[in-house]
């Protein structure tokens, strides 16, 4: 019987308040090469991933992209204060030398890079 390595597939599956949803693509090829897109949560487990797709398809170029929801309550996140002060100082100088109006300084602020991070997360052992 022959078997295509043609083919995409889509699966959603909830871990508590996360949802994970699956999408693979398969297209025919003589060598297994894999393109694996995951989120942070998931990256200490990429290789028990790879390893468990290698096991299922043994050729072919598989594109798998594993993407997150959060079902539950807002993430948690984390603000760093001193940063935040470190951005401030020169933000309000420039405002200052522009006269423009100091009051947009904290929308700018939050969107400077890590000064508000999501908190990190993993997946214990019976949700993996």
């Amino acid at each position: 019987m022959l078997k295509s390595m043609t083919g995409f597939g889509r699966a959603e599956e909830n871990v508590g308040n996360k949802t994970f949803l699956v999408d693979i693509k398969s297209l025919n090829g003589k060598q297994f090469e894999l393109q694996l897109k995951i989120p942070g949560i998931l990256k200490p487990f990429e290789f028990d991933i790879r390893r468990m797709l290698s096991e299922k398809l043994s050729r072919g170029s598989i594109d798998c992209t594993i993407s997150l929801k959060e079902t539950g309550d807002a993430k948690p996140v984390t603000i760093n204060t001193d940063l935040a002060k470190a951005y401030y100082k020169p933000l309000a100088e420039l405002s200052a030398a522009l006269n423009l109006d100091a009051s947009h300084i904290l929308s700018t602020l939050v969107k400077l890079p890590e000064v508000i991070t999501p908190s990190s997360e993993t997946l214990s052992a019976s949700e993996w």
